[in-house]
């Protein structure tokens, strides 16, 4: 195994604050997305966020990765989990707190991924969120599959 391709996504309803996290894991990237729809996993998250959402998502989906040494891609169209990596320093170095020392909104979440995400040899990738389908490559497609489940089933729980 060369690579493993995590693509993630989230769907919330800001009145409920209920929200749907998707994952799809592929081993290597296919030729096509079609057939990988079955391969989407989706779960429910309460009590949530946008933001909170795609943390969640990354974390439930890391929880439940093996360890490997091979490279992991985690493909996402949030700005927050993209940028991850750059901002580990500066949130460590202020223990997760914002500048007026009270704690991020977010900040166990933090706590609990940088430990997983530094397991791993992962790089993370930023889908554009909604390209025109004529415009979508492979890895929009993939992408795509994701977002769709997660809007899927938040309209389902309705």
């Amino acid at each position: 195994m060369s690579a493993l391709h995590l693509f993630i996504d989230g769907s919330v309803d800001p009145r409920s604050k209920i929200g749907f996290g998707a994952c799809l894991l592929l081993t290597s990237l296919p030729l096509t997305s079609a057939g990988l729809q079955d391969r989407v996993r989706t779960r429910r998250f309460s009590e949530t966020s946008s933001t909170r959402l795609e943390l969640q998502t990354l974390l439930w989906a890391l929880q439940e990765l093996p360890v490997t040494t091979c490279p992991l891609f985690i493909h996402t169209d949030s700005r927050n989990v993209a940028g991850l990596l750059a901002r580990e320093d500066r949130l460590r170095k202020r223990d997760f707190c914002a500048r007026s020392g009270r704690p991020l909104n977010n900040a166990q979440l933090y706590r609990e991924l940088y430990p997983l995400i530094s397991a791993r040899d992962c790089t993370f990738i930023k889908q554009p969120g909604h390209p025109p389908a004529a415009q979508r490559n492979l890895l929009d497609q993939l992408f795509s599959l994701v977002d769709r489940a997660a809007r899927l089933a938040l309209r389902r729980a309705d």
